[in-house]
């Protein structure tokens, strides 16, 4: 039985300390897709496609990433990140979204403060879900993809919708177009916006 006392001491995080290989590269997809997801408009048009048409945001983000350095994805590359990543949100991430969310409004008799402790807590597991499943994705591209020859053979922005083009297929999207426009765009926010310190 867990006591009040054992509820209310501070989250202990018991991972092992982070050893320089595991710790996120300041170039690797997490990194990336964190400051691209601040930008305008982003994460707006990643949650609509996600919410619209069923996409999986890391997946959309880890297309435009590996863009940046690799040849465009094999079918086969992408099934395998669909894949992996689809697993990782069925048996993982979706339950603690799922947790996050309830603890928005928890039921009559839970106690409102340590809801929100609890929810606290829950969100930033979420976030190392996240983590993991990028920290996965990329090790899929490193290990699966080719690097990027020059701009001569297309570039970061044409690999993108190369990408994501391959990623809307096999999901089976755009049936009546949206779902390529949402992804032109995504895809024109990324590659065609000022960098920063610009404009």
């Amino acid at each position: 039985m867990t006591s009040d006392a054992d509820l209310s001491a501070p989250v202990v995080d018991d991972r092992p300390p982070a050893s320089d290989a595991d710790a996120p590269r300041p170039d690797g997809f997490w990194a990336w897709s964190n400051e691209i997801y601040e930008a305008k408009g982003v994460a707006a048009t990643l949650l609509r496609l996600q919410d619209d048409a069923g996409l999986n945001v890391n997946i959309l983000l880890w297309c435009l990433w590996c863009a940046r350095t690799f040849e465009p994805a094999p079918a086969s590359v992408i099934k395998s990140a669909h894949e992996d990543a689809a697993a990782w949100t069925a048996d993982v991430a979706k339950h603690l979204r799922a947790a996050r969310r309830a603890l928005k409004n928890p039921p009559k008799h839970v106690d409102a403060d340590r809801a929100r402790a609890l929810k606290k807590r829950v969100k930033k597991a979420e976030l190392d879900a996240e983590e993991i499943e990028q920290t996965m994705l990329e090790a899929l591209a490193e290990d699966g993809l080719a690097a990027a020859q020059n701009e001569a053979g297309g570039s970061a922005r044409d690999r993108a919708l190369a990408n994501l083009s391959a990623y809307l297929d096999l999901v089976g999207a755009a049936a009546d177009g949206d779902d390529r426009a949402g992804v032109a765009a995504l895809v024109g926010l990324v590659f065609d916006a000022p960098a920063k310190g610009e404009a």
